[in-house]
């Protein structure tokens, strides 16, 4: 009871540093208690920011060493090993085949991966998408401007390959949460979205925007309804393969009837 209160304690003090607020009850399911998991979050020294990005650069070297090692890369999609991602995988798709990549897009089911809006089935699609046309042209603005550069997509490849990762999202939210975040449950879909919005502005061209977000929606209510979301967003410079000095933010904190006072869209 006295480490429960120690924690919530903290948990307010944090909360007011930055100006949030809770509200709701305590309809969480299996999940932790959510101020566990907001503890989690936010470390012993109640910084989002630096946990988020050490443990990101933690999980990027193992690979890097992996690869050095000869051995398989330890960076599975959420879901990918606990075999809860459906679609078929293998090298009939292939990244200058359209049609399959469509297919992906609508892929329907009750576990999800998006990597910028394309479903993928397995951790490898990622630097498939980096090479195909269609995603590149999304880059055209910017590509057009001299802005874009195309080495640079090796380095977006393994960002978008990290921070989908199960083994960063355990780190992140702890094993606990990322096992009852990936059970299945009636009527409901749990998707892993990571988002890039790229920076247009000449002056800091390889300056990118992303959104990580772990979400299930429960549907069958009327309404869709979010028992599980949350969210972060922060900027990276591509070219110098970093973060920016911006803060990574938790942009969303919701469990059950239980929120933190940012925004949910």
């Amino acid at each position: 009871m006295r480490k429960r209160m120690k924690i919530c304690s903290r948990l307010s003090v944090f909360l007011a540093m930055f100006g949030w607020s809770i509200a709701g009850g305590f309809m969480y399911g299996g999940y932790p208690p959510p101020e566990k998991i907001f503890a989690h979050l936010v470390g012993v020294k109640n910084d989002v920011n630096a946990r988020f990005k050490r443990l990101f650069g933690e999980v990027r070297e193992e690979a890097a060493e992996s690869r050095m090692l000869g051995q398989s890369d330890p960076r599975k999609l959420v879901g990918e090993e606990r075999g809860l991602i459906s679609g078929k995988t293998g090298n009939e798709y292939l990244a200058d085949d359209e049609r399959c990549w469509l297919r992906r897009y609508f892929v329907d089911g009750d576990f999800l991966v998006k990597i910028d809006g394309l479903t993928v089935q397995k951790a490898e699609d990622t630097d498939e998408l980096m090479q195909y046309k269609k995603y590149r042209d999304g880059f055209a603005i910017a590509t057009k401007r001299g802005c874009w550069k195309g080495e640079w997509y090796a380095n977006l490849a393994d960002i978008f390959k990290t921070l989908a990762s199960e083994a960063f999202a355990e780190r992140l939210l702890g094993k606990v949460t990322v096992d009852a975040f990936c059970t299945q449950t009636k009527n409901s879909r749990a998707v892993v979205y990571v988002f890039l919005s790229p920076n247009l502005r000449k002056s800091c061209a390889s300056t990118v925007s992303f959104c990580l977000m772990y979400r299930r929606v429960q549907e069958g209510t009327g309404r869709a309804y979010y028992p599980f979301w949350i969210g972060f967003e922060f900027k990276y410079d591509i070219e110098n393969n970093r973060f920016t000095d911006t803060p990574v933010n938790l942009s969303t904190f919701v469990i059950g009837d239980y929120r933190i006072g940012t925004k949910v869209r």
